[in-house]
């Protein structure tokens, strides 16, 4: 979700790029949604709700690589 170039994200791009089942997707989602990380924009499709959360996300992800050498 915060590798996408857009600010919503489709449940369906997700579970293409994460290459898992609809079910293991919807328990995350719902998960998220319940925890107020993200939010449904419309059908199908979420967003993040805390401003800068995709920035952090992108940064740790950046820096988990970087000690992975």
């Amino acid at each position: 979700m915060a590798q996408s170039s857009n600010e919503r994200v489709t449940i369906k791009k997700i579970r293409e790029r994460l290459d898992r089942p609809s079910n293991f997707i919807a328990n995350y989602r719902r998960r998220l949604l319940d925890d107020q990380i993200i939010k449904a924009t419309s059908y199908g499709e979420v967003a993040f709700t805390l401003p800068f959360f995709k920035e952090y996300v992108l940064q740790q992800y950046r820096f988990e690589q970087e000690m992975d050498y």
